[in-house]
């Protein structure tokens, strides 16, 4: 027969009983995992650009202006609004 052998290391035993205190045993420590874009303190971090707040919200409003100007356009095509003098 085969014996069962364990593979992995368990707690160390600290006491006569064979039972491990708690206080003894090391826990990893519990890290956050990443979200991507620049390390804290990097100087290399965007500040400015592409996508700021500002520049995110000046797209948009340029992308509903068109989106109305392009509506006006086609209602004057098919002749539903007078054309101004």
């Amino acid at each position: 027969m085969h014996e069962n052998r364990k593979t992995t290391s368990g707690p160390k035993l600290n006491n006569s009983k064979g039972l491990a205190t708690a206080a003894k045993i090391k826990r990893p420590v519990l890290k956050a995992k990443s979200r991507g874009g620049a390390p804290k303190g990097n100087a290399n971090a965007f500040k400015t650009g592409f996508y700021t707040a500002q520049s995110k919200d000046l797209r948009r409003r340029v992308r509903v202006f068109r989106h109305r100007v392009d509506a006006v356009l086609a209602a004057l095509k098919e002749g539903a609004l007078s054309k101004p003098r």
